[in-house]
């Protein structure tokens, strides 16, 4: 197994991973959308997101997204 950071170019195999993760919340299946969103998250540099292959299969991924920083806890009354 090998995992990688996922590009654009990457789309057509994160797309079935990513519909599949939406369907076990009870989504509605939509590659369309998820092209969008996915291609959306990745130009804007919203979250990273990391695929892992086995072989040549995608068999997984994570999405990141950028929200809190351990430095910025000088800024938090917590």
């Amino acid at each position: 197994m090998h995992i990688i950071k996922a590009e654009l170019q990457h789309l057509p195999d994160l797309i079935p991973l990513f519909d599949g993760y939406r369907i076990l919340y009870s989504q509605t299946s939509d590659y369309v959308k998820a092209k969008t969103f996915l291609t959306n998250r990745i130009q804007n540099r919203e979250s990273i997101i990391y695929i892992a292959y086995d072989d040549e299969n995608a068999i997984g991924f994570t999405q990141l997204y950028p929200l809190f920083s351990s430095v910025s806890m000088r800024l938090c009354f917590c």
